[in-house]
């Protein structure tokens, strides 16, 4: 897929974001012991958005079914949504939908796995090291004149990694 539409969903007090975020295949400069060159993906945020808060959740599955409906992105990108907390019901109204998501829960937990139900369990740290490593390496770029670009990057520059007591 050519695109990805990240939905993290808020609740009251907490905003609903869409990203779409175009991927993109480059060849490096590595090559192995075999002379195989190497690939990576980087990612350019084209889109960013934030409904008001207090937005039903019916309102936020229509609008994120235009979203993956625009005609740039119709059959090619992957809806990924955040369905920690508030997000089994409204994975259920986009499935209704034929939106067809890819559910993730965040996790405190130690592997990447899939349950029976589809949705994928990701351990936090997981998330937060992969984004370190592609602003590190260069790999995920945010369009500047997106007028939530300031606020993805505050908000970015503001995560603090904490560690509990029983080291998660």
């Amino acid at each position: 897929m050519t695109f990805v539409v990240g939905l993290d969903l808020g609740q009251a007090q907490d905003p609903t974001a869409i990203a779409v975020l175009e991927r993109d295949v480059r060849r490096t400069d590595r090559r192995d012991g075999l002379n195989r060159e190497f690939w990576e993906d980087h990612y350019t945020v084209r889109h960013l958005e934030r409904p008001e808060l207090k937005t039903a959740y019916p309102d936020v599955v229509r609008l994120v079914g235009r979203t993956v409906h625009h005609p740039k992105l119709l059959g090619q990108c992957e809806l990924v949504v955040d369905a920690t907390g508030v997000g089994r019901p409204v994975v259920d109204m986009m499935r209704e939908q034929h939106l067809e998501p890819h559910p993730v829960t965040i996790t405190g937990g130690q592997a990447l796995t899939m349950g029976t139900d589809g949705f994928w369990h990701v351990p936090k740290r997981m998330l937060v090291s992969s984004l370190a490593i592609a602003l590190q390496t260069n790999r995920l770029h945010v369009v500047r004149r997106l007028s939530l670009a300031d606020t993805l990057a505050r908000e970015m520059l503001n995560f603090k990694v904490k560690i509990s007591a029983a080291a998660h």
